[in-house]
């Protein structure tokens, strides 16, 4: 894969698949991809953040009745070992293949971006499912870190937003007793600025724009902007027919408001 681009291809049909609550084209088509291109760091680092955030997804809604606040404030998610290994294999081969790409070619956005991604991966697992706080905060550090590099090799990535956006929410919502402990250069953990990082993720992203709109239905309904969260919501039905979780979400918020 060139380090200056990044083609459509079967990396965003995986990510289509998922949203269109198709997982087994979209986990057959990952599987495809790391065969094929088995130094692309991407492919690991996309693989993971698919499993991981399908998996979140699932339980943000028969847990956390769609509220990533209760979930974050929660207790952790049970994870099986099957799931735990087949991420930390994921991740570790694309944090080992970045790292090369990045050793000879300290601008390559492919190799920038699958790291950003998996900072942000391992950012998620360690606050939402193993509440590790410290160690969550020093990979959201590195992963906004990694998003604004990508954002200054490329200043169209907008996938970077997506990354700074969720840091930006998570900073506001964890528990009191760690926020000392949060300082993320140009994180200052406010509501506002996760949407618009968000919003500009779900307008021109590529691989995260369907998990950045997904993420603004959560962020708004739990902020009192339930217009916007229909919208989105009406929007993510039409584009994803067969997710029927979209379906239900929309007329639950409906029947609500």
């Amino acid at each position: 894969m060139a380090s200056d681009q990044f083609p459509n291809g079967p990396l965003r049909a995986a990510v289509q698949h998922l949203f269109n609550d198709e997982v087994q084209a979209s986990r057959a088509l990952l599987r495809e991809y790391m065969v094929r291109a088995p130094l692309d760091p991407l492919g690991y680092s996309l693989s993971a953040a698919l499993v991981f955030y399908h998996f979140i997804a699932g339980r943000l809604q028969s847990q956390y009745g769609n509220s990533i606040r209760h979930m974050i404030l929660g207790q952790g998610i049970g994870m099986n070992a099957g799931l735990k290994n087949e991420l930390g294999i994921h991740l570790h081969r694309a944090q080992a293949l970045a790292q090369i790409d990045l050793a000879s070619n300290p601008k390559n956005q492919n190799a920038t971006f699958a790291l950003c991604v998996v900072e942000g991966v391992n950012r998620d697992i360690m606050a939402l499912v193993f509440k590790r706080w410290l160690l969550s905060f020093r990979h959201a550090q590195a992963a906004t870190l990694c998003a604004r590099q990508l954002l200054g090799l490329n200043p169209e990535a907008y996938d970077a937003y997506f990354v700074i956006g969720l840091s930006e929410y998570l900073i506001q919502e964890i528990p009191a007793i760690f926020r000392p402990f949060t300082k993320i250069p140009g994180i200052v953990g406010q509501t506002g600025r996760a949407i618009q990082f968000l919003d500009a993720a779900a307008r021109r992203g590529d691989y995260f724009r369907e998990f950045a709109r997904q993420m603004l239905v959560t962020v708004y309904t739990e902020n009192g902007r339930e217009p916007d969260a229909l919208q989105m919501l009406s929007e993510l039905t039409r584009d994803f027919p067969n997710n029927r979780a979209y379906q239900a979400e929309w007329a639950k918020l409906k029947a609500n408001w």
